[in-house]
């Protein structure tokens, strides 16, 4: 089972992607959590992504993963002012728009190609062991390849 860190990671770089190769993608993309609770305590215990495979996450990459891993995922983007989005929550969920990658996304993303120090942020930031000679460009077709080979990058 792969962590919530990276996930992230791998979200991070498809959100990268999907920036790079048309903007307007990311930015009009919906993505609408709704949230179910325990009839016991009425608490929150639960994540569902409304029709996934309409979204964005409707590609084949992120088919592995719960509903509550990219919930949390994107959460954590968020909060390490990874990614920035607009969120228009009501009582039953949270409908997540207008995503980008920010510019200390862009910089962590970017980063691996500059030295040593910077893979290892990347790598102890996402959980990942990229080796010394990736490029961006390598690492997107790792994760990403089928989508990559339709880019302008």
């Amino acid at each position: 089972m792969k962590t919530v860190k990276t996930i992230s990671g791998e979200i991070l770089l498809y959100f990268y992607l999907l920036q790079r190769q048309d903007v307007g993608q990311l930015k009009d993309a919906r993505v609408s959590f709704g949230f179910w609770q325990s009839r016991q305590d009425n608490n929150v215990s639960g994540v569902q992504l409304d029709r996934r495979s309409e979204s964005i996450f409707g590609v084949d990459d992120f088919k592995e993963y719960t509903d509550n891993d990219l919930y949390n995922a994107i959460v954590y983007l968020s909060d390490s002012g990874l990614i920035d989005f607009k969120d228009s929550p009501d009582n039953t969920g949270s409908n997540l728009f207008n995503f980008k990658v920010s510019a200390y996304g862009i910089d962590i993303v970017e980063g691996i190609e500059r030295g040593e120090e910077e893979k290892k942020v990347f790598n102890m930031t996402f959980n990942f062991n990229i080796n010394n000679d990736v490029t961006v460009e390598s690492l997107l077709k790792a994760e990403f390849g089928a989508l990559f080979k339709a880019s302008v990058l």
